[in-house]
């Protein structure tokens, strides 16, 4: 068996498996549990209560429960550690996994909590024999990777815009909503692009709870620029992620529990025009749905992939995770608002 460490047994590391109404398995403990091949033999959190309470839904010993990431690989090496831990200790907990030689390190997004820091740690990095795996979990979702097959394929013709909405509760500001959940927005763009944001312009107070924010930029393709439009803003009482991509002759709507697929045919309401219509493709002419998407079932099995095979590239490289960050500091240092004078 290939023996998995959880470093932070929060949310995303272990407790949203405890949530009924998730695509299972929804959290690192959870994905190393349910692998064939993979299973859990000790965490780390400087919380002890839960990190009590990781061990006994896990049935790890208290000898494998450690208050510190650097003790518990100290005491052994794992084969694959899991860092879901807070930002501030994403890159001390990788900088210690690289130096016990941790053949595999899947790492929670962002990165690092500042660009300046992600960079810092890339020598390391380069120096090292450990795989990294950044957890953008888009780019190992079944939806996500169809519809990056049909701008790749050029199913329904080039990619022309894409637009996205971001909106994680009422009160939370844009700005942290940006760093943290806005990483895997600015990073499934660049996957199902294929390119790189060029940030062009910002509208309103990234440090503001009490403002809409509107990015703008570019992405230069080969068969011709993608224009970027998001909003990340507070005022809305419910979770949206969603990618609006538009094609000369289709289109493709997706985010959390939403997928929907529109192809170009003469339209049935105008003359001599043309309108979208959803495209048929599932079973007996049914639109294409994705019931379960393995978004952490498949990352897992990357890693796995990776552990056996250390030569294969990572599908969510660090330089990946680097690159998401850059871009959403890229858009801030566009605003003319400094955080100092900002009231909240």
């Amino acid at each position: 068996m290939i023996r998995c460490a959880i470093a932070g047994t929060g949310r995303i590391g272990s407790l949203l498996e405890n949530d009924r109404k998730r695509e299972k398995p929804a959290t690192h403990a959870g994905a190393a549990a349910r692998g064939k091949r993979t299973v859990i033999v000790a965490g780390a959190d400087p919380d002890e209560e839960r990190l009590a309470s990781f061990g006994r839904q896990w049935r790890i010993p208290d000898d494998r429960l450690f208050t510190s990431t650097d003790d518990m690989l100290s005491c052994l090496r794992p084969d694959i550690l899991h860092i879901a831990s807070t930002t501030d200790t994403h890159i001390p907990n990788l900088l210690s996994a690289l130096n016990h030689e941790v053949p595999v390190i899947v790492l929670e997004k962002p990165v690092a909590e500042t660009v300046q820091a992600a960079r810092e740690a890339l020598p390391f990095i380069e120096h090292s024999s450990s795989r990294i795996i950044v957890n953008h979990e888009r780019r190992f979702s079944a939806d996500y990777m169809y519809a990056r097959s049909c701008v790749e394929s050029l199913r329904y013709g080039r990619l022309a815009s894409i637009r996205g909405t971001l909106f994680l509760g009422r009160t939370k500001k844009p700005r942290d909503v940006l760093w943290h959940d806005g990483t895997h927005m600015i990073d499934i763009i660049r996957c199902l692009s294929g390119g790189d944001i060029l940030p062009m312009g910002i509208h309103g107070n990234p440090w503001s709870n009490e403002q809409n924010l509107l990015l703008a930029g570019t992405i230069n393709r080969a068969d011709g620029s993608c224009l970027v439009y998001l909003e990340c803003s507070p005022f809305r009482d419910y979770l949206e992620f969603e990618l609006d991509l538009s094609f000369e002759q289709g289109r493709i709507r997706i985010g959390n529990g939403v997928f929907e697929e529109w192809v170009s045919r003469p339209s049935p309401y105008y003359e001599n025009f043309r309108s979208l219509m959803p495209a048929r493709t599932g079973l007996f002419g049914t639109p294409r749905t994705f019931s379960t998407t393995g978004y952490f079932k498949n990352m897992m099995a990357h890693a796995v992939d990776l552990f056996d095979h250390p030569d294969r590239p990572s599908r969510s490289a660090f330089q990946d995770g680097i690159a998401a960050v850059d871009t959403i500091q890229k858009f801030l240092d566009l605003s003319p608002f400094d955080p100092a004078d900002t009231e909240v």
